[in-house]
């Protein structure tokens, strides 16, 4: 049964009708309330490009390197000295050395087995740099570098050999002052409270 000509018209002008509204209030919504992040300003960190890409900011900062982290791990074997993991810590050496702050927390159930997160701490701090645990009441299992309250470098990342050379991650890096503003907010409200 065929459908009278002047319905399929009445029909195709209702529809072209229903999207100029759209399109026309799509419009309004994005030049009058724009989002607080574009797509040029957040990139998607996977895998292997976590290293590079945390290297390359830290080397970076100018200022302020903030970093909130659940597992952080320096490696004193032969077998992973030349760890990424490695790598990212002397970053954060040489970038104190080079007058940068640099402020670290890291989970307290990192000093379990071992007391690898003591001995972490303390290397940080022989070189000057500012670095706690959490709360012990409280896991802290956020993934967090935020460099000169402008960059942010978030996700499943944490510093370790196996997550940076064979685990699948997913980070996203964000060059926002207003979201990094945000993050910075909550770093200082976990140091406060450890």
């Amino acid at each position: 049964m065929a459908i009278p000509r002047e319905k399929l018209l009445r029909a195709a002008i209702w529809i072209i009708i229903g999207i100029s509204i759209g399109v026309g209030i799509g419009f309004f919504l994005a030049y009058n309330f724009p989002m607080a992040i574009d797509e040029s300003t957040t990139q998607v960190i996977t895998d292997r490009e976590y290293y590079p890409t945390a290297l390359d900011l830290i080397n970076s900062a100018d200022e302020t390197i903030h970093i909130t982290m659940y597992q952080m791990k320096y490696y004193t074997s032969k077998q992973y000295k030349d760890s990424p993991t490695n790598k990212l810590i002397d970053a954060l050496i040489a970038a104190k050395e080079r007058g940068i702050e640099v402020k670290v927390i890291i989970d307290e159930s990192t000093n379990e087995n071992g007391n690898a997160g003591n001995d972490l701490i303390n290397l940080l701090r022989e070189n000057n740099i500012i670095a706690k645990f959490d709360k012990p009441d409280t896991t802290t299992h956020a993934k967090l570098v935020i460099i000169d309250s402008k960059i942010v470098l978030v996700g499943s990342s944490n510093w370790s050999y196996f997550t940076l050379t064979k685990n699948h991650e997913t980070n996203v890096l964000i060059k926002s002052d207003k979201v990094a503003y945000e993050f910075e907010d909550y770093f200082e409200n976990i140091w406060k409270e450890s």
